[in-house]
């Protein structure tokens, strides 16, 4: 956590203490904090502290998945920089930087200067690089633009395989993005009740994204141009009373897209090219306001928040196709004018009737309320023809939570738990229109001595679709069947159980292990998700050996089973009944060491180890819904193997110097991705993507220097 999230949490924290304990005090109650001097503190009131440093690396070799969002994507030597400081002089004043990996793409900078108790400025840059695929190959050119073309020399085929120029017009590429972001944030306090807050935010995201584009039996992977800037701003006031607390803010965000559409030659016989719209641009606006009061009675807080917002999208429409010879009929509108406004409303009361019992109440409502208008299309399909009209549905939604719970202490060794929550969903132009959800839940914490704790929780929900369409609408064309029941929407019971042990039964030696088992079941659902079943099981263990050196070792594993049912058809609508059956069966087991040896060397050089590893492992079935005959598909696989070896030396009390090597190695096997080429697939021009296995070794030569002042050189 960096220097400017611990101060904003420290604001927060002091300025809710004063708001629940009685508020501030009056300016004769309060101390005069800049003439406090604390002259045992382990930091001096004055002067430069922190630390900086540089280093070297080299890559040994090129990985787009290694180099996602470290940087790392290329072989070669790397020069970095980081820096972690405060300054503070008189007055209360302070600035502080904290740097990271400014040699890499992956760089983030925070400045951060102010005033104790008066006021504070931000300003900070990061980037996060994403590097998705570097084995990928296409035949377009015009990458990263709003227009990919075809060479001179191509030749177009109904297959691939009849694209005599694919192989020599193949070039390699790379998928990925960068994200840039600046902020500038500033916090004025007024008085000992009164401060503003505002933060501001430009967000840029530029490079290349993965799409498809399809035509009538066709289809090829293509390069999405990048070219988004998201602006936002978030300001509030906040004023605290002698026993409340009110905040009121505004929340806006401001999208746009450099290009509108894509548009793309068609590398099969029929069309000569296709066109699809972008991401539009759009903006949200919205206010909030919130609050806390705090009653004498039962030591009793109430809470309480409601935000109003509106979100606006007013981009111009493309035509329905870009194929001249279909006389495609005319929009109905320019622009779509979308509108939606949503709601948010939150109540929260909490009491303590005595020092024993904790009882809570907690109300939650969301609403987003389409306005946007509604016509009637007429879209021309992929590009070949005109399909009949239709009217665009609007969706709105509505959520509603209600909540108890209560908690009551029976001595020091036993703490008991229970709890009832109620959650609603409605919706329009939705198969179910409204699900409602049940759950009770209980929890029991046992200390029988002070060694060893104990802690188990148990919960059982049950959602029902009550006002499901029965059957649901399936119109000419469509593919869903009226027997499918959405997993998200559909009839579900499920049951869960955690159970969590800590024992140290030496200051030397710790233990920690967690259980939790889920099962779900669709038991009204003939087509669809019928079954979902997960474990988790965790252990982490620490032990010190001899007077430095300490040893911690993990270990996790996940399963997640699943059955669903499904019904084939060539027909539209498709009314099949149950006709097959699919299982799938992942499982993720992570483990590792880590080891820390500090002062060694009559307390000069410090060592740290860790080795981790993860494995995954999903299997898929397809067989006859009544147990009969499996089609079994190849496992996938994945294997991640890291260590890291890091020493420091002192010098002395300022200079040190740093060492390191990391080792990572990534294996996997994908059948969708293995042996897949771009003209693998007949009717499908692909990029020919790769799983990306990789084997790379990072070195580190660096030093640090550490900041003293006049005080602490003495």
């Amino acid at each position: 956590m960096n220097r400017k999230t611990n101060l904003k949490l420290l604001v927060a924290t002091l300025l809710g203490t004063i708001a629940l304990h009685g508020g501030a005090a009056s300016a004769q109650e309060m101390p005069d904090f800049e003439r406090w001097e604390c002259k045992r503190c382990p930091f001096p009131d004055k002067g430069l502290e922190g630390d900086a440093g540089a280093a070297a690396l080299n890559v040994s070799d090129d990985s787009a998945r290694f180099g996602d969002y470290t940087g790392l994507d290329e072989s070669g030597a790397y020069l970095n920089a980081d820096a972690d400081l405060l300054y503070r002089a008189e007055g209360g004043y302070a600035v502080s930087l904290l740097a990271q990996d400014l040699g890499l793409d992956s760089r983030s900078l925070a400045l951060q200067a102010g005033r104790r108790g008066h006021w504070v400025v931000d300003l900070s840059w990061d980037e996060i690089p994403r590097r998705l695929d570097d084995s990928v190959q296409t035949v377009f050119g015009g990458l990263g633009s709003s227009r990919l073309t075809l060479p001179s020399s191509w030749v177009r085929g109904n297959f691939t395989s009849d694209m005599a120029a694919l192989d020599a017009n193949l070039r390699d590429f790379t998928l990925g993005w960068d994200r840039k972001t600046l902020g500038l944030g500033f916090e004025f306090v007024q008085s000992e009740r009164l401060r503003y807050e505002v933060d501001a935010s430009s967000e840029t995201k530029e490079g290349r994204g993965l799409t498809w584009g399809s035509f009538i039996g066709t289809a090829a992977d293509l390069v999405e141009p990048l070219d988004y800037q998201t602006d936002r701003v978030d300001a509030a006031l906040i004023y605290s009373g002698e026993t409340w607390n009110v905040r009121v803010g505004y929340y806006g965000s401001f999208f746009s897209n450099q290009d509108t559409s894509l548009a793309w030659d068609n590398p099969f016989n029929g069309p000569d090219q296709g066109r699809m719209a972008m991401a539009p641009d759009n903006l949200y606006h919205q206010g909030m306001i919130s609050g806390g009061y705090r009653f004498v009675t039962w030591d009793t807080t109430l809470n309480a928040s409601y935000a109003r917002g509106r979100m606006e999208n007013s981009d111009s429409l493309l035509p329905y196709t870009i194929n001249p010879a279909i006389p495609a009929q005319a929009l109905p509108a320019a622009e779509f004018d979308g509108q939606a406004d949503t709601t948010n409303a939150n109540l929260r009361l909490s009491a303590r009737p005595n020092s024993r019992l904790r009882l809570t109440g907690e109300y939650r409502s969301s609403e987003r309320d389409n306005k946007s208008p509604q016509y009637d299309w007429a879209p021309v399909q992929a590009d070949a023809f005109q399909t009949l009209s239709a009217v665009n549905p609007v969706y709105s939604y509505e959520t509603r939570d209600l909540a108890f719970a209560a908690d009551y202490r029976y001595s020091r060794a036993i703490q008991v738990g229970a709890g009832w929550g109620s959650k609603v969903r409605d919706r329009d132009f939705q198969d179910v229109r409204r699900t409602e959800e049940d759950g009770t839940w209980a929890r029991a914490r046992f200390r029988p001595i002070d060694q060893l704790g104990l802690a188990l929780r148990a919960e059982s929900t049950t959602r029902d679709a009550r006002e499901a369409l029965a059957p649901p609408v399936v119109g000419a064309g469509s593919a869903q069947n009226p027997l499918l029941r959405k997993y998200h929407t559909a009839d579900r019971d499920r049951d869960l159980v955690q159970a969590e042990a800590d024992f140290t039964p030496a200051g030397r030696f710790s233990l920690a292990m967690r259980f939790e088992t889920a099962r779900d079941s669709y038991d009204q659902s003939e087509v669809g998700l019928v079954s979902a079943d997960y474990d988790q099981y965790s252990a982490e263990a620490s032990v010190r050996v001899g007077e430095k050196l300490g040893v911690t070792g993990y270990f996790s594993r996940e399963n997640y089973d699943s059955r669903t049912i499904g019904a084939a058809s060539f027909v539209a609508p498709n009314t099949a009944p149950p006709n097959w059956a699919g299982t799938s069966e992942d499982r993720h087991d992570v483990y590792g060491v880590a080891l820390n040896w500090p002062g060694l060397a009559d307390g000069k050089l410090d060592l740290t180890a860790d080795f981790t590893r993860a494995d995954t492992r999903g299997e898929f079935r397809i067989e006859d819904p009544l147990g009969g005959a499996q089609d079994t598909f190849p496992p996938l696989e994945s294997k991640l193997t890291g260590v890291q070896l890091m020493a420091d030396w002192r010098l002395n009390e300022r200079w040190s110097l740093n060492a390191g090597w990391r080792w990572e190695d990534f294996e996997a096997d994908d059948w969708a991705k293995d042996g897949v080429g771009p003209a693998t697939i007949a009717n499908v021009l692909t990029f020919g993507a790769d799983t990306l296995d990789y084997d790379v070794n990072v070195f580190l030569l660096g030093f640090t220097y550490r900041f003293l002042n006049a005080e602490e050189d003495e």
